[in-house]
């Protein structure tokens, strides 16, 4: 039998998917500038523009043009974000190992639920009240950046359960 001609340790399996899970939820933070919520139809302000809100509109509270939004539960998602890359540094780094990758699987997991439920953590103001009475309930989907941030968190979420699982702290993979 001959041996392979290149031979993967565990701890770079470990480090690569950890690495990956580390930059997908990086940019995931960042879909915080990118739109979180659209509204549909011919709702528009009144300089012309789409009615829509960032992530970080929808996290600090916006106010233009009478429409305003309130800082809501959102920020949850992102902090779970940071703590999800924080806690994945640490147990690249061996420190607290398995409890950190439990950590931080759970954070990514949380994450992508939150930019899910974006519209049901929304506090919006007395504008879009009136909104909702004149077309029966708001017209709000997802923005791009909520959906991007769903399925970055995701791959973070498995690229974590991938470098746990070859980890030694849960062998899997021998």
């Amino acid at each position: 039998m001959s041996e392979p001609a290149i031979k993967i340790k565990a701890k770079d399996m470990r480090n690569t998917f950890g690495t990956f899970g580390v930059i997908a939820a990086i940019i995931a933070f960042f879909m915080i500038f990118a739109p979180a919520l659209k509204f549909s139809g011919d709702l528009t302000f009144a300089d012309g523009s789409g009615l829509s809100y960032k992530g970080y509109e929808v996290c600090f509270g916006y106010y233009y043009d009478g429409y305003y939004t309130h800082p809501s539960a959102n920020m949850v998602t992102y902090i779970l974000l940071i703590v999800g890359i924080v806690f994945t540094c640490l147990a690249l780094g061996n420190k607290f190992s398995k409890a950190s990758y439990i950590i931080a699987i759970v954070a990514f997991a949380l994450a992508a639920l939150g930019f899910v439920l974006t519209d049901a953590f929304m506090v919006y103001g007395e504008k879009h009240k009136e909104l909702s009475r004149q077309y029966g309930g708001l017209p709000v989907s997802l923005g791009g950046g909520a959906i991007a941030g769903i399925i970055l968190s995701l791959i973070a979420f498995i690229f974590e359960i991938v470098s746990f699982a070859v980890s030694k702290k849960f062998r899997l993979i021998y």
